[in-house]
């Protein structure tokens, strides 16, 4: 099956042509398109993208009000907690959402990916939104197309290798100085030249895990041992590559 890439990811690619970073990110490319599973789709779907139905409909025709500093009530934290894999392992209390920080990333993963939106001081469906609430295929549609997007030209840049990456480590372990390194060689660096830093992969990467890590039902939740759903995977090659007919 042909596949088109992602034109930024292509660009990368273009840009690496002829090194062995350029030529492991292809290899991956051709594991992703090779491995990945179908899209997921009826109950498999709705089973894959519960979490995400689950706070869509919470949230609702009416909006779900928000605290003063604009996030999740504590009601609406703990029982967000309680749908989220990422939260499984989760040992410390649940209450506020600043304390529970797998269901903070999850809550602005969702906003990140133009599915819900805070106005005065409460959240709201965007149009993305209701539209994926009542087809969950729609709701696929937007986070895949939605997954790698960022404000910030090097976040973007990141979170297109971190999802290839993520989705071609059986071990869930994302090597992050591989990935700083391809950023540098991509002409990316910190304030006076100095080379990215593993621990700038990571934070994008964190934010990331809460989108991916509540696709389907993670075989790992751990802050740095993260393994991907069959699902997931499925989202980031059709975040990747789509399918030529």
């Amino acid at each position: 099956m042909r596949y088109r890439i992602d034109p930024r990811l292509a660009d990368i690619l273009g840009q690496l042509n002829g090194t062995p970073l350029g030529q492991g990110l292809a290899d991956r490319l051709a594991q992703l398109a090779e491995d990945a599973g179908p899209t997921p789709e009826g109950d498999e779907l709705r089973a894959a993208v519960h979490p995400q139905l689950w706070l869509l409909d919470r949230v609702g025709i009416d909006g779900l009000p928000l605290t003063k500093g604009g996030y999740l009530k504590p009601v609406d934290v703990k029982a967000t907690a309680q749908v989220l894999p990422t939260m499984r392992d989760w040992i410390f209390p649940v209450t506020q959402e600043v304390h529970a920080r797998p269901v903070g990333a999850f809550h602005h993963h969702l906003r990140d990916v133009g599915l819900l939106r805070a106005t005065k001081g409460t959240l709201h469906l965007t149009k993305a939104g209701r539209d994926g609430l009542n087809d969950p295929a729609k709701l696929w549609h937007q986070l895949a197309t939605r997954l790698a997007t960022r404000r910030r030209a090097f976040d973007e840049m990141a979170a297109l290798l971190i999802v290839l990456h993520a989705a071609t480590t059986p071990t869930g372990r994302v090597d992050t100085y591989a990935i700083a390194r391809t950023l540098h060689r991509l002409g990316w660096s910190q304030p006076g030249g100095a080379p990215v830093l593993a621990s700038d992969v990571q934070w994008v990467w964190n934010d990331l895990w809460g989108g991916l890590g509540n696709v389907g039902s993670g075989a790992s939740t751990g802050p740095f041992d993260r393994t991907l759903s069959s699902a997931a995977v499925s989202l980031v090659r059709d975040a990747l590559l789509v399918r030529r007919v």
